[in-house]
């Protein structure tokens, strides 16, 4: 999880294995601004406030990194690799 920089009222939530949705609460309301779903877990998230953007890492099963556009938290870019035991 991780606090938005630039509303002090935000918060960024990272669902896991099962859940797999980013969540953006507003903590004063207790609702969800926005939860779109990674279809994996989420290990990682991170307010980048020069583009307001949140970029998210995940783990299984894809193993990828998200930017997504705020407010609407549409996916702006992503990176995805392939990990192998060499």
């Amino acid at each position: 999880m991780d606090w938005c920089p630039w509303q002090s009222a935000v918060l960024a939530v990272g669902g896991g294995m099962e859940d797999g949705h980013l969540r953006v609460l507003d903590i004063n309301t207790g609702q969800s601004i926005q939860t779109p779903s990674t279809d994996s877990q989420i290990c990682s998230l991170i307010w980048l406030p020069k583009t307001k953007e949140i970029a998210s890492g995940q783990g299984s099963p894809k193993n990828d990194v998200t930017v997504w556009a705020c407010p609407g938290l549409a996916r702006s870019c992503g990176f995805s690799g392939k990990h192998t035991g060499d």
